[in-house]
């Protein structure tokens, strides 16, 4: 299986090979990431007053207090390592912007550091959607020397390194056969030592375990080593037994103070945890008034359109009855221009007729009269003949 893969690798770095090849001899390199493959990824920096040095982290509430310093636009396969070079060819002209920072990442509750190997590991892509909620990446001013190590300052966390060992020294917590530090246990059966005559300590039950300083243990180591010195045992288990009582009274200190340390950060996370359901529940009534007042919005400006719609729809009928009315008076005066005219033509008619009338009449008349004369003066021309034809024959007229 180690074979293929090494064969696969050497297959993918030939590529790389054939285009630094190609440089070499002058052709145009193609190496360059397409544009259309870029994707961009905001660069926050983290002030070092929300940095927890004794912890060696921050909180993800941190990041509402990052620093804007841009951001870049690179592959998605791009490593850390090389992104580095990107930030500071940026961003690093900007005043704000520190010479030495380090990567952090969200990972859990809270953001950690990345190792220098680590940043040979991660790639931008990890920085990104779906493995993160957005595509950003948060710094922090200081080189990783700056973080190595750092003091305690609280009381309570400083006794770990009574309890636990500091883990800069490298073999001090064995003695010098390499073995692991002397343990007592519980129900341990104090047995008399060579003589008959010495005793361990008596040891608290409460204290499972105890570590011995580097001398003392050393002391320890050669006192039951095979073929010891019996003289030298009663002193060592002298200064033993004198240094317990201190070295417990201590222990039971520090016990004590990492029991208030426990207890301060239960309360603590307590508060955080009643401060982050009063947020939720101030949120969620924040939502409820505004979905309450959109609806308000949305009823409010629903029974406005109706209201519009209402007047609309009067202005329409009131508009519709008075164009009724409008026709209906234009037919009654139709109507009565009408009634009027017929009643001018009928009596333009009866005039017509009545002049008709009266012309008839008087054309009548005229002819009467006119046929009144001409008898008369057929009359007369009549009887002037009839005369003169009496005359002429002496005959009397008679009428």
């Amino acid at each position: 299986m180690l074979q293929p893969r090494l064969e696969n690798e050497q297959l993918n770095l030939l590529p790389n090979l054939l285009t630094s090849e190609r440089s070499r001899t002058g052709f145009i390199t193609t190496d360059r990431p397409d544009s259309s493959q870029l994707v961009d990824l905001h660069v926050y920096i983290i002030p070092k007053k929300v940095w927890k040095g004794v912890q060696h982290l921050a909180e993800n509430e941190a990041m509402d207090e990052a620093i804007s310093a841009g951001f870049v636009h690179v592959s998605p396969n791009m490593k850390i390592r090389d992104l580095r070079d990107s930030i500071e060819q940026l961003c690093g002209t900007e005043s704000y912007f520190p010479r030495d920072f380090i990567f952090l990442r969200s990972v859990g509750r809270c953001l950690t550091r990345v190792k220098p190997r680590q940043e040979s590991e991660l790639k931008v892509k990890n920085y990104r959607p779906p493995q993160t909620f957005a595509p950003e990446i948060y710094l922090l001013e200081g080189r990783h020397e700056d973080y190595a190590h750092i003091p305690c300052a609280s009381p309570a966390l400083s006794s770990t390194s009574y309890i636990f060992g500091n883990r800069n020294q490298n073999y001090s917590n064995y003695d010098n056969n390499g073995q692991s530090p002397t343990r007592f246990p519980q129900n341990y059966n104090r047995r008399p030592m060579r003589g008959g005559k010495h005793y361990p300590p008596s040891m608290n039950a409460n204290d499972s375990l105890y570590h011995f300083p580097s001398s003392g243990r050393q002391s320890w180591a050669k006192f039951t080593q095979n073929g010891s010195d019996h003289e030298e045992s009663p002193n060592h288990m002298s200064n033993i037994t004198n240094m317990m009582p201190r070295e417990l009274s201590k222990l039971k200190e520090e016990q004590e103070r990492l029991r208030r340390r426990q207890a301060e950060l239960e309360r603590m996370r307590r508060a955080a945890e009643e401060k982050k359901a009063r947020s939720e529940r101030e949120e969620e009534e924040r939502r409820r008034q505004q979905q309450a007042n959109a609806e308000r919005e949305e009823e409010e400006r629903r029974r406005r359109q109706e209201k519009a719609e209402a007047e609309r729809r009067r202005l329409e009928q009131e508009k519709a009855e008075a164009e009724r009315r409008r026709l209906e008076q234009e037919r009654a005066a139709a109507e009565r221009r009408r009634l009027e005219q017929e009643r001018a033509a009928a009596a333009r008619r009866r005039l017509q007729q009545e002049e008709a009338a009266a012309t008839k009449i008087q054309a009548s008349y005229r002819g009467f009269k006119d046929r009144q004369a001409f008898n008369e003066r057929k009359r007369s021309s009549l009887s002037g003949h009839i005369a003169l034809y009496l005359a002429l024959t002496n005959k009397p007229i008679r009428y």
